[in-house]
């Protein structure tokens, strides 16, 4: 039997869900809320891309944990860190990771969470990243060593040139996972 899964439109949509969402959920922003389980139902979930259907939840497997009737709300995210801490904006952790995403599809490559991931660090300055790719004794961090290890020339051309997904686009996005949220509230 299917495990219960979240249907998403796009791949821009599975990374935000994966990369950030999730996490929200379950150690960030709503860690606190209730009921105390609340997130363990999402935090469990197959992700599916279909492009043809509308976003939802597909219930497979029964399962102990059953999404709460808490609504969350994802806009919210949108200005966390913009005030108090610029660095730390996830609106803009989003949106890179959501490019990076859409990038790997257009080159036909397989989602990767450490490549998506990357996008967080590379951000949206080309000079910099070639730069940086080109003498490593720049990135301070190890694991941001990995991170631009992983993204190869014609990946970063392609992600630098996807200036398309702006604050509007991630905004339907995540219009698109509550939408898909819903229909597993009304499940139960």
């Amino acid at each position: 039997m299917m495990k219960n899964t979240i249907v998403l439109q796009s791949q821009t949509q599975k990374a935000i869900w994966l990369e950030e969402i999730t996490g929200q959920l379950s150690d960030g922003t709503w860690e606190n809320a209730t009921p105390r389980d609340h997130w363990k139902f999402w935090c469990q979930l197959d992700v599916l891309v279909d492009d043809h259907a509308p976003p939802h939840v597909e219930f497979g497997k029964a399962d102990f944990y059953r999404p709460s009737s808490r609504r969350y709300n994802l806009l919210s995210l949108l200005n966390i860190g913009t005030k108090e801490d610029p660095d730390y904006c996830i609106r803009d952790r989003m949106i890179f990771k959501a490019r990076m995403a859409h990038s790997l599809a257009v080159l036909g490559r397989e989602y990767d969470a450490q490549i998506v991931g990357a996008g967080e660090y590379i951000g949206g300055r080309r000079e910099e990243f070639f730069e940086k790719k080109a003498n490593p004794a720049l990135i301070k961090h190890e694991w941001e060593k990995r991170y631009f290890a992983a993204v190869d020339e014609q990946l970063a051309d392609e992600y630098f040139s996807t200036g398309w997904y702006t604050t509007k686009d991630l905004k339907q996005d995540l219009a698109a996972i509550k939408a898909a949220m819903l229909t597993a509230t009304k499940h139960w």
